[in-house]
């Protein structure tokens, strides 16, 4: 008798998303063709600045989603955070598990927002601490005016490293690759080109280009950051994250996000600019940017020597927002269609939880249980 053929899942999409789903594909027997206009370093992946955080985070939070599926993203991020710790050993991954505080200008008890973000997170993380003491503690700017500050254990992710790393995963699993751009595709277009290509089940996990092949109301929330030397060269090395909440998206979309990348850099930012697609930005035709730099330095003035010279570099992408939170759900055709897009600034965060469920999605669209395709 012969060997069983193995199904073939068509995954349109290269970033984190796309890779995630693409490695768990694998994992439970089936096999996958990976369809992207780019691969690598060229993806909007690689500029996130992949701090964990519990939802809805800081750098993604344009407008809370509904609450059902608020609670979604937040079983999503605690199943990533596991996963994360799993892949500490795994050097090549580039993923770090630092402290991480964020600092606010009201006390928590006297904010429902945070307290409830305090309150849901702490079983899930490692680490955690709530205590205004930390504001001192870290060198933080007192004029700054902020009053109180909690703290926990926080997975960080080199995107150079991550990104190449969940590639090379996918790759040694026997994907193929097929560099292609899909635009002004209807469900029933998309499946008729899986089907063409052999495919049992097709994933969308486009991010931004799900607005031309879905229709779906999509939101570009441009962000950016400096990423500087972080070696002990310009300033004393920071090893642990610093952030604020998000001040006002209509001004400017400010927030103070500090964060270590890798074993010697350093990610000095942030902005969160609902509705820009312009990519290519400086100092002059985003003020934003100068402003952005001069507030991290205010905030912790041992920053103040912080350089912006030819070793440093400016990142700039579009978060992919979606007013109704993430999208992961199952669209029934002549080829099943699974979307997994819409994680705005947390898709990182999101990538392993909402992953596992889109995958659970083509198990049954395709009569598979786990045990039957376990490898």
């Amino acid at each position: 008798m012969g060997k069983a053929t193995r199904p073939l899942a068509m995954v349109l999409g290269a970033g984190v998303s796309g890779l995630t789903t693409a490695y768990l594909l694998q994992r439970c027997g089936i096999d996958v063709l990976l369809v992207a206009e780019q691969f690598g370093r060229r993806t909007t992946s690689v500029v996130a600045g992949a701090l964990w955080e519990w939802q809805p985070a800081v750098c993604g939070f344009y407008e809370a989603p509904p609450k059902a599926v608020l609670q979604r993203e937040k079983r999503w991020s605690i199943a990533s955070y596991e996963r994360f710790l799993q892949l500490l050993g795994e050097r090549a991954a580039g993923v770090y598990l630092r402290r991480v505080t964020f600092y606010l200008d009201t006390p928590a008890a006297d904010n429902p927002f945070e307290w409830q973000k305090m309150v849901e997170m702490r079983p899930h993380v490692h680490g955690f601490c709530h205590d205004a003491a930390l504001i001192d503690e870290n060198g933080v700017n007192p004029a700054m005016g902020f009053v109180d500050a909690y703290a926990y254990l926080a997975p960080m992710i080199d995107t150079d490293m991550y990104m190449g790393w969940l590639l090379g995963e996918v790759l040694c699993g026997g994907a193929v690759l097929k560099p292609e751009r899909l635009e002004s595709c209807s469900p029933q277009q998309l499946c008729e080109f899986a089907r063409n290509h052999g495919a049992d089940v097709l994933f969308n996990c486009t991010g931004l280009g799900a607005l031309e092949l879905t229709g779906d109301e999509l939101i570009p929330v441009r962000g950016a950051w400096y990423l500087v030397r972080n070696d002990g060269t310009d300033f004393a090395a920071i090893r642990e994250a610093h952030c604020t909440a998000l001040q006002s998206a209509a001004g400017g979309g400010e927030f103070i996000f500090i964060v270590p990348r890798g074993g010697d850099r350093l990610i000095l930012g942030g902005i969160a600019q609902p509705y820009q697609w312009q990519k290519e930005i400086d100092e002059q035709s985003t003020p934003a940017l100068g402003h952005m730099l001069e507030q991290c330095r205010l905030f912790m003035p041992a920053l103040g020597q912080a350089k912006i010279h030819e070793a440093s570099e400016l990142r700039v992408g579009l978060r992919p927002f979606r007013r109704r939170g993430a999208r992961v759900e199952l669209e029934s055709g002549a080829v099943p269609l699974i979307h997994n897009y819409g994680h705005g600034g947390s898709g990182v965060t999101l990538s392993w939880g909402a992953a596992d469920e889109a995958v659970q999605l083509a198990q049954q669209a395709l009569g598979l249980s786990a045990a039957a395709v376990a490898v």
